[in-house]
């Protein structure tokens, strides 16, 4: 209802009585009714008018009376405006009540039914893996004082311990972003704890910029963004903003974000996870798809027509696949025609689901077992021409690796190494030269460990970082 409540004050009775004369000359005590046929506390207002002007006047004590009456006679009478005005106030409250019960179920009606119960967002972390230049690979990632840092390799040395490069900007162990915005300058993006994105750069091989704020306050504390370079000097981030929605901004050349478009209505979990991967078979097709879980746990995709800039806003393509948390989803390219999906269900299993050209998706499909944390990370990667990867923590802690050759069956997963990882925690893949592809991991004191592959060989075991 607009505007505020207009109450009615009732007429009061007066609760004081009358007293007899005080004076010997036949003047009447006090006429304590006060006229309460007003409305409201004016009846009060004019008590106590009286009342200060019989102290004054003295005309309260009556021949004969001792002190000790008058200042008894004094309080009583004192006492009786006291209940006078609880009185007021109480028959107000009571006409507050009354109407907002007459009111109440005609609010209640307009209400709109109540929705299902949206998933609470799992815990997310996120470490961002790419290549600064042609011999160096980066790591970037928030450490649990909310700073961020970064680590990296040269060719195939070993690596660097990890460097901070900011103040706690952030909640801890926030996911970080990370991709080329130029063919030279490699680019940081964050949630801030203040609701805004933040970006770090560096060029070539030199140091690192602050991170600085850009864009509007409508982002999630301990939220994850997504970098994917759309153009050869053309950097997009997209991330699920706080009322739900599918957001993107971009930054072209050296120049500064845009402001943020909505894409799509509000059926986000704020700060979910989004996967992001170019479509180009050469041809026809060249699109940006991105895909995420919307608030009743079903997978949502949307897409980009780089070539006319056209945007296809999210459709749901899958039933929900756990009432329970927010899954984050993994996107990339398996051949010139097949779009991947990668992530882990409700009971644990990590399921791939998968389009050809511009088709229907197919519905996920298992291909392991429930081994998983609920809402695990899946890191998604070519490891050569015709394979695909994909790395993930299981429950012990271990790394699993799960391979598909061109469009034959999945492989494993299979355990790489001891348990060490974070359970469901953040892994990235990236190449770290032509042969070699590399992942990074969180482990259970919050540090990173890597491990490595080399063609189609076998997997070294992660090993530490720093």
């Amino acid at each position: 209802m607009r505007g505020e409540w207009a109450v009615r004050a009732s007429p009061i009775v007066s609760v004081v009585r009358e007293y007899p004369d005080v004076s010997a000359t036949g003047d009447s005590y006090l006429d304590c009714t006060c006229n309460h046929s007003k409305r409201g506390s004016n009846g009060i207002l004019e008590s106590r008018k009286q009342r200060q002007r019989l102290v004054e006047q003295r005309r309260f004590r009556r021949p004969g009376l001792g002190k000790s009456g008058f200042e008894q006679r004094f309080q009583q009478f004192g006492r009786q405006l006291q209940l006078q005005q609880q009185l007021v106030e109480q028959r107000e409250l009571s006409m507050r009540l009354r109407n907002l019960a007459l009111l109440l179920p005609a609010a209640l009606l307009a209400l709109p039914a109540p929705a299902a119960a949206a998933p609470a967002m799992a815990p997310v972390d996120g470490v961002g893996l790419a290549k600064q230049t042609s011999n160096r690979l980066t790591a970037a990632f928030i450490d649990g004082a909310g700073t961020l840092n970064v680590s990296w390799v040269d060719g195939n040395g070993p690596w660097s311990r990890p460097v901070r490069i900011s103040g706690d900007l952030a909640l801890p162990r926030t996911p970080v972003a990370l991709a080329k915005q130029t063919g030279n300058r490699l680019t940081a993006v964050f949630n801030g704890k203040n609701r805004q994105m933040y970006a770090a750069h560096v060029d070539g091989g030199g140091r690192w910029t602050a991170p600085v704020p850009f864009g509007p306050k409508d982002g999630t504390p301990g939220g994850a963004v997504t970098l994917i370079q759309t153009g050869p000097d053309l950097l997009t981030a997209t991330y699920v903003d706080k009322f739900g929605r599918l957001q993107v901004t971009e930054a072209r050349g050296l120049g500064d974000w845009s402001h943020p478009l909505a894409v799509g209505g509000g059926g986000g979990v704020p700060g979910s996870p989004v996967g992001a991967t170019l479509q180009s078979n050469g041809l026809l097709i060249n699109r940006l798809v991105l895909g995420f879980f919307d608030n009743q746990s079903a997978l949502e995709i949307a897409t980009k027509n780089l070539n006319t800039g056209e945007w296809n806003p999210p459709s749901v393509v899958s039933g929900p696949v756990d009432h329970q948390s927010v899954t984050a989803v993994t996107l990339a390219q398996q051949d010139p025609h097949i779009v991947t999906a990668a992530f882990v269900d409700g009971d644990g299993r990590i399921n791939v689901a998968w389009v050809a050209d511009v088709g229907q998706w197919h519905a996920p499909v298992p291909i392991s077992g429930g081994s998983f944390p609920r809402g695990a990370t899946v890191a998604l990667a070519k490891q050569t021409k015709d394979l695909l990867t994909a790395t993930a923590i299981d429950n012990s802690g271990r790394l699993n690796v799960a391979w598909v050759v061109k469009r034959g069956a999945w492989n494993g997963p299979v355990p790489v190494g001891d348990p060490g990882g974070l359970p469901g925690g953040p892994v990235a893949l990236a190449k770290q030269n032509d042969s070699t592809l590399t992942t990074v991991l969180r482990d259970q004191g919050g540090g990173l460990r890597v491990a490595w592959v080399v063609g189609t060989g076998a997997w070294h075991p992660p090993v530490p970082i720093g």
